[in-house]
């Protein structure tokens, strides 16, 4: 109820405010608590130290002070404010919720203290035991990196935490160009089950307008209030003793279009515009113009891997007329502590493997315009939909198979990954010739193997050679 009084107040006009308001006590009718807001009484559940709002000037993004005499930008002398409706409102704002707040609701909120002190126990004991085995983000070498001696998480009395976040904007409603992009943040220490549990799920802050945020201005607010909880924390009762619990953001998770824009670098389809390494990929002819294609090199032609001094002064000495290396400037993260960008920025599988790759694939075995390839198999499509239509899975698949021939243009994410572990291979065989469903067989397998909830260092190594032999003869078949 505060962060939506928060964001109201804030975002919307009156009226508008109202319209929400009895929109949500509709699509919410079983809550109560809900159900005897009234729009008057709504500022009662907000006090001061719940969220800030952030005023930036619209021109050049420059941030105004707090204070609301400033009414010009010092920097390009553009207005602060507005008349709406005879309502003064900022030109450009977003907001920024109290997260040490947030941070101590959530500690206090019962059995999560117990949760997180189980949890970090077990951590602690497989990182002595120096388990190879990958079951969750903290196993992983970053994660671990912070275990060892002096660093972070460092001491059986420890009492840290880290947290990893993510940022994605969404249409107010259908066909509109204003949009909202909330920053949520996860606990890792929680346990996977309750880590992304909404109820646990801390919301750091929120902008709507139309197109994207000013990143800089944003994301390196949002840097800020994160520095102070890395340095300082917080303290609290928990469990009946005074403890201070500091938190350290690891990473990062962003579909394609907003990691370029938080990097303040090239768009997934440009030259140089891979976080992880620093592979150039080259121009291709495709239809009546070009894309950019990132070919297979051997081991000995692949361009080095990114690390944190490199993008440093890579984003340093970049512009954007003169990019170097992809980075036309520096990024808000550069400035939150102790924040590795390469290793904290990871490849978004969602969007890469599922809505990528593998929709690629099925656009090339079922679309008409590739109806001359040998790998075609459009015209055995309604036989390949009874087949998959046939198959009754388990309960916890989240959604059953549907019409091939009418939505596989259209599949959501979820059926994509169904369609790639599941079901494609029993459905294409003896349809789709033998070399392509070798071919699609090492992406399934090898995805598999890393969605596993136990993860060895043989799984590991056997899906990388899967990947790289499908990534390796892509091109050829």
């Amino acid at each position: 109820m505060e962060i939506l009084a928060c964001f109201l107040r804030n975002s919307i006009p009156g009226s508008g405010c109202k319209d929400i308001l009895k929109t949500f006590k509709t699509v919410f009718p079983d809550c109560k608590g809900l159900q005897n807001i009234q729009y008057e009484h709504l500022w009662k559940y907000l006090d001061d130290d719940f969220a800030n709002e952030f005023h930036y000037c619209e021109s050049c993004f420059e941030l105004f002070p707090a204070d609301t005499d400033t009414v010009r930008c010092g920097k390009c002398n553009n207005p602060r404010f507005k008349m709406l409706n005879k309502v003064k409102q900022p030109r450009a704002s977003f907001v920024m919720a109290n997260i040490n707040r947030q941070l101590k609701n959530l500690l206090q909120s019962p059995g999560i203290w117990e949760d997180v002190l189980k949890n970090k126990n077990y951590i602690r004991n497989r990182y002595l035991q120096d388990n190879e085995t990958i079951t969750d983000i903290t196993d992983g070498s970053l994660y671990r990196k912070l275990l060892s001696e002096n660093d972070f998480l460092n001491g059986t009395d420890n009492t840290n935490l880290t947290a990893v976040i993510n940022t994605d904007g969404v249409s107010l409603y259908s066909s509109s160009k204003v949009q909202l992009w909330p920053i949520f943040m996860a606990v890792n220490e929680l346990n996977p089950c309750a880590r992304f549990a909404r109820e646990n799920v801390i919301l750091a802050g929120i902008w709507q307008g139309k197109g994207k945020p000013p990143f800089n201005t944003f994301i390196g607010s949002f840097c800020k209030l994160m520095n102070d909880l890395y340095d300082t924390g917080i303290t609290e009762k928990l469990n009946g003793e005074e403890t201070t619990v500091k938190l350290k953001v690891i990473c990062g998770i962003y579909d394609l279009p907003a990691k370029a824009a938080i990097l303040n670098m090239t768009q997934y389809n440009g030259s140089d515009s891979c976080i992880t390494c620093e592979e150039p990929g080259k121009t291709v002819k495709q239809g009546k113009g070009t894309s950019r294609c990132f070919p297979y090199r051997e081991t000995a032609e692949k361009y080095p891997n990114r690390n944190q001094a490199g993008v440093k002064l890579a984003m340093e000495r970049g512009t954007e007329r003169n990019r170097i290396k992809g980075f036309k400037g520096t990024s808000p993260l550069l400035d939150l502590k102790n924040f590795d960008i390469v290793s904290g920025t990871p490849p978004d599988y969602m969007h890469g493997v599922l809505l990528g790759v593998t929709k690629t694939l099925l656009y090339k075995w079922f679309s008409s315009t590739e109806s001359k390839k040998e790998y075609f198999i459009g015209d055995k499509v309604k036989l390949i939909s009874k087949r998959l239509n046939s198959i009754k899975p388990p309960e916890s698949m989240e959604r059953l198979p549907r019409d091939l021939e009418k939505n596989y243009t259209h599949f959501k994410a979820t059926e994509l990954q169904a369609w790639l572990i599941y079901y494609g291979i029993p459905c294409v065989e003896g349809i789709l010739p033998n070399k392509y469903l070798e071919h699609f067989a090492c992406l399934a397998e090898g995805v598999y193997f890393l969605l596993g909830d136990k993860i060895s260092k043989n799984d590991l190594q056997r899906a990388h050679i899967l990947l790289d032999a499908f990534f390796r003869n892509f091109s050829n078949l």
